[in-house]
């Protein structure tokens, strides 16, 4: 296929990855497949489940699962490895359900030249290795944009899930801010180059208006060179995802 928009680079995936498990057990359990830490895992599951009405068990990808999968409503998060797809495909049908969440079209990513050449590589050998026995197994896929469900919708049964609702103090319990400065933050990592260059176009006219705000961003060298000449622009070193809780 030539090179096209998202949408058409994306049919791909969407005309491929069928959801062909299913399960007739009721869940006794829910496990998680998730690397230990997974921003996906932490911004759509971890407090939505708090409140799942079974227990939930964390299996961590390069460990064996926690409990037994018989009767194991199972989530996996984006990705799987060689020994845990083994030990899915044998549990089979002892599963109760086995949902796919995604919050990125990994197979678009393949054909997408704005990315970094090794990180296609990754989805490429990832996706063509293992998405058909995923889809195999999977009952269901959870996706988190509304983008992702139109290009997965002939996919099977499809879900769209949002970030768990997490609190926060609305403006009247909030500390006052005496400075008066706004910072606005945003990271974003070498898959989000494009972003980048068009957050520049949107930086420079809030800088010159609000002589208040200042931004902090996410990034190395390139992301410096990006955003020099800007004037109240901070550029933080990546962290691991955990240190980002700190």
């Amino acid at each position: 296929m030539k090179s096209g928009t998202d949408d058409e680079r994306s049919l791909i995936s969407a005309r491929t990855f069928r959801c062909r498990g299913a399960y007739a057990r009721d869940p006794e359990r829910i496990v998680v497949l998730t690397w230990e830490h997974s921003p996906t895992c932490d911004i759509y599951l971890r407090a939505r489940l708090r409140n799942a009405g079974l227990p939930v068990h964390y299996w961590i990808l390069g460990r064996p699962p926690p409990v037994s999968l018989n009767g194991a409503f199972v989530i996996v998060v984006r990705y799987v490895d060689s020994a845990s797809l083994k030990t899915l495909e044998r549990a089979d049908k002892n599963l109760a359900g086995f949902a796919y969440l995604l919050d990125d079209d990994m197979a678009a990513a393949i054909g997408d030249r704005s990315l970094p050449l090794h990180y296609r590589v990754y989805m490429a050998h990832f996706w063509l290795r293992y998405a058909g026995r995923i889809g195999a197994l999977a009952s269901e896929l959870w996706l988190s944009s509304d983008v992702l469900a139109r290009r997965y919708v002939a996919a099977g049964e499809v879900h769209r899930i949002d970030p768990a609702p997490a609190r926060f103090a609305l403006p009247s319990t909030r500390p006052s801010n005496e400075s008066g400065n706004v910072s606005i933050f945003y990271h974003g990592q070498k898959t989000h180059r494009t972003d980048r260059k068009w957050l520049r176009d949107v930086m420079r006219p809030v800088l010159e208006d609000c002589p208040n705000c200042e931004f902090e961003i996410v990034g190395g060298p390139e992301a410096r060179r990006c955003y020099d000449g800007l004037p109240r622009v901070t550029i933080r070193p990546p962290l691991p995802w955990p240190e980002y809780w700190q």
